[in-house]
């Protein structure tokens, strides 16, 4: 959202954001027990310290992408921590911060990843080297998405997506078929840095238009998609 935009939603954004005007039991509860979760978590100081390591390395290496903020690690975490994957498909994977939060929360849990630059990436391998026996890495989404699926199938699993970042404009449209199948299959979806990337906006508002039912819950720049059936088509703008 725009600046005047944000101030014209605030007061709306921040009621809904305390369960306000949410008649669904489902989204009363994801919205106040989950995504605005104001109660510390076991894992939260384990990832404070994972953002200082990373962004004590990403300084070192002199590196001028931003770090995945801890608020939005924590959301991350308290997310995959309420569907509870057993695998999960990640699209980019910010320094390893948003991989290895997705990680914590079970300690069987695999992801599979397609991070095209990871070979050139020294901070994101160095990071996620204590998690590297629960990260199968992809060379192309079509690859991630086709292996990802048979081990959701295996582990009679909901399906669970993060998209961090499109990695090329080229990736745009195997990404948005991907997407749409997760949607289709009941699945969970987590978009990140939708006000940073023209790619990730219009992935997230293709994503909404395509569904014919399940909620979003979102701030204009990360976004939850529950794509359950049985919940009503709705979006909520929260504020977070």
């Amino acid at each position: 959202l725009d600046r005047l935009e944000r101030y014209r939603t605030a007061w709306s954004r921040y009621c809904k954001s305390r369960g306000y005007g949410i008649h669904s039991p489902f989204a009363y509860n994801f919205v106040l027990n989950v995504i605005n979760e104001q109660h510390p978590y076991y894992a939260y100081d384990d990832i404070e310290n994972l953002y200082d390591n990373i962004t004590e390395m990403v300084k070192q290496e002199q590196l001028s992408s931003e770090v995945m903020s801890q608020k939005n690690a924590k959301l991350v975490f308290r997310v995959v921590n309420h569907f509870n994957p057993a695998v999960i498909l990640q699209i980019g994977s910010s320094y390893g911060m948003s991989t290895i939060c997705a990680l914590m929360p079970n300690s069987k849990s695999e992801i599979y990843l397609y991070e095209p630059d990871f070979d050139s990436r020294a901070v994101l391998q160095k990071a996620i080297e204590p998690y590297r026996n629960r990260i199968v890495l992809k060379e192309s989404i079509v690859q991630a998405v086709a292996d990802y699926d048979a081990a959701v199938i295996d582990n009679n699993q909901q399906h669970f997506v993060i998209v961090n970042d499109i990695p090329a404009d080229t990736d745009y449209n195997q990404l948005q078929v991907a997407i749409y199948s997760i949607i289709d299959k009941q699945g969970v979806v987590l978009f990140r840095n939708i006000a940073k990337s023209e790619l990730m906006l219009q992935l997230w508002n293709d994503s909404k238009e395509y569904a014919q039912s399940g909620m979003s819950f979102s701030n204009e720049r990360i976004a939850v998609f529950v794509a359950n059936p049985k919940l009503p088509r709705q979006d909520f703008l929260l504020w977070l």
